[in-house]
């Protein structure tokens, strides 16, 4: 379809850069989508993560994820789109996905109490072949699903679901006087493991979704206000990031990095290799130490 997607996404609240045959759209100052214009006219699209996503049709229902190819045309044909609040569709878990997915994550060093605790929360579910970190509204309604795929050779690797709002972050709860922000889910659940090997209360755990993000602020910042600790353990990008957070929020930040770059979740499974083990837990870190 050689439809400028700049009406449909304008109409659903994104902001626009033009680049002449090359098109952004923020939402909520995030990138979420770029396209590009074929020499035939046609626009095509990614999505943050560089995976394909396809012509105008796939991108109406990645917009709104309940409707079908004929729905999709019929509002794609109308002069002005009318948007509505969508949610993520989420793939059915079966007994085979969330064992494949348990099995994956114990793999990988973590504590079964923390992955029951995160599936009782509804935080943690498993499909598709992934796993699934889920985001909800002050309704309880879930918003946001960030898939991560379990087997490394996946294609795509990781996606946030059809209808997905970013601004809704995952947040593993725990005791709300401390709250820890990571980019991905994994790191999450390695925080609530290394507390429970110190014997100490699990934090809360906000998941950003990638260190470009920032819109989840809007939705989180009082709650960042009223924590006694705010500790960033980013992947990349930690010292800007690190400032941007202190400034949002008006209150001291720690740093946490893991030791030679690994992602929080490898701090799991070091056991003394590279050097390292695993993290201490003075007071000042929330039960980590830098």
């Amino acid at each position: 379809m050689k439809r400028d997607p700049s009406a449909l996404l304008s109409a659903w609240g994104y902001r626009l850069e033009h680049h002449r045959d090359r098109l952004t759209a923020y939402w909520h100052g995030d990138e979420r989508y770029r396209f590009t214009r074929t020499p035939e006219g046609i626009w095509q699209w990614v999505d943050r993560y560089g995976n394909p996503g396809g012509d105008l049709l796939e991108l109406m229902r990645e917009l709104d994820p309940e409707i079908g190819y004929a729905e999709a045309a019929h509002r794609l044909l109308s002069p002005s789109p009318t948007p509505r609040e969508t949610r993520p569709v989420l793939p059915p878990e079966t007994v085979q996905e969330r064992a494949l997915g348990r099995g994956y994550l114990l793999a990988r060093g973590l504590d079964p109490r923390t992955l029951l605790e995160a599936e009782r929360q509804g935080w943690l579910r498993y499909g598709a072949g992934g796993l699934l970190f889920l985001g909800y509204d002050e309704a309880g309604r879930v918003r946001n699903a960030l898939w991560r795929a379990i087997d490394p050779a996946a294609r795509p690797r990781e996606r946030d679901l059809p209808g997905s709002d970013l601004r809704y972050a995952p947040r593993l709860a725990g005791v709300e006087d401390t709250i820890w922000i990571v980019d991905e889910g994994e790191d999450a659940l390695a925080v609530h493991t290394l507390a429970r090997r110190r014997f100490e209360p699990p934090p809360t755990v906000i998941v950003t979704g990638g260190p470009t993000l920032s819109g989840w602020l809007e939705v989180l910042l009082e709650r960042l206000r009223r924590a006694a600790r705010l500790i960033l353990a980013p992947r990349r990008l930690g010292d800007e990031r690190l400032r941007h957070l202190g400034e949002r929020t008006g209150r001291p930040v720690t740093l946490w990095s893991p030791p030679r770059g690994h992602p929080l979740i490898e701090c799991l499974t070091l056991d003394g290799r590279d050097g390292h083990t695993p993290p201490r837990s003075p007071r000042n870190a929330g039960g980590l130490e830098r």
